[in-house]
């Protein structure tokens, strides 16, 4: 994934519930629970003590927290210290040695037609 310029961020230690949609990436380091939708192409990274649970759409998510929900993303990463529980529809699937996925998943490239 090309480098990521953050312009929305929900800090460690803050817990927030609800939806977020937004047109431009955003960085989780606290709780959020509910739904997010990101348009970026790079929408999303969960940092190393951030927590979404709820379903997420966007055009890539960075994991290096905890997920635990329905991810629709073109591109995901795992990353070393990520944790992704649930169900994941992507494209493009990278997992980092120590990354961690419990669940299923969908690549629309392998769906039978």
């Amino acid at each position: 994934m090309k480098k990521i310029v953050i312009t929305n961020l929900v800090s460690e230690g803050v817990s927030i519930e609800g939806k977020i949609n937004s047109a431009s990436s955003i960085r989780i380091d606290g709780t959020f629970k509910g739904d997010i939708v990101v348009e970026a192409p790079h929408g999303i990274i969960v940092g190393p003590n951030g927590l979404i649970e709820g379903n997420i759409k966007s055009g890539g998510l960075v994991v290096l927290g905890k997920v635990k929900g329905k991810v629709d993303a073109d591109a995901i990463e795992i990353r070393q210290t990520g944790v992704v529980e649930g169900e994941m529809k992507y494209s493009d699937l990278e997992v980092f040695s120590g990354g961690k996925f419990f669940g299923n998943t969908i690549n629309p490239e392998f769906e039978q037609k």
